[in-house]
């Protein structure tokens, strides 16, 4: 996938496509983030020289900034407000299930992620070899958690938002979102896709 074709496109009309769309052009965003991070630590069977090389030390570093960042205030802003609606809209106890488990992750993952960026700064610079051994286990650990993560998202929470959201509710929505998205696309065009497109022209 080219960085053009996940540029971001001006929101038109805010309905449940639209949303649908820059969701899953978020998930297309992270998940080709997430694969030049499995790159990088594929690349390098050795931790220990990735941690004492500062060019690959940094970029791996500024990768896993890119997935904090964009998840924290670009996707996830976007999601809770449609899981606040969901919410309101009496589900099933298993579909109560996807909204509760996605929120679980979020949180999880934040807390993986957040662990594993720390890790990293920790052993910039040197890392002996049980601790970049370490690395490596917790860094797969997180791969691993945020493309089931993505996964299960895609086939379970989007479909759930398309199915139960009436054209009502997107109605109802729409002024609210509206604003909300325009804020999201001036960040990512200022912000975002200036890192995201240096992330994916260095691999």
């Amino acid at each position: 996938m080219t960085v053009g074709e996940l540029e971001l496109e001006e929101p038109v009309r805010i309905d449940a496509s639209k949303v649908m769309a820059i969701l899953q052009r978020d998930h297309q965003r992270l998940g080709a983030v997430l694969e030049r991070v499995e790159h990088e630590l594929g690349a390098r069977r050795d931790l220990q020289a990735l941690c004492a090389d500062a060019a690959s030390h940094g970029r791996l570093l500024g990768m896993l900034a890119f997935l904090h960042e964009y998840a924290d205030r670009i996707h996830h802003p976007l999601e809770t407000r449609l899981f606040d609606r969901l919410i309101e809209k009496g589900l099933t106890p298993s579909e109560r299930r996807v909204v509760f488990v996605t929120m679980s992750q979020h949180e999880e993952i934040l807390g993986d992620l957040l662990g594993l960026q720390e890790e990293l700064r920790r052993l910039q610079g040197q890392a002996p070899r049980e601790l970049a051994a370490a690395l490596r286990t917790r860094a797969e650990r997180y791969l691993d958690a945020q493309k089931r993560h993505l996964h299960f998202e895609d086939s379970q929470l989007l479909p759930l938002i398309f199915a139960r959201l009436t054209a009502r509710d997107w109605c109802e929505m729409e002024r609210d979102l509206a604003a909300q998205i325009g804020i999201i696309a001036e960040s990512c065009e200022r912000e975002f896709l200036p890192a995201f497109r240096a992330i994916l022209e260095a691999a």
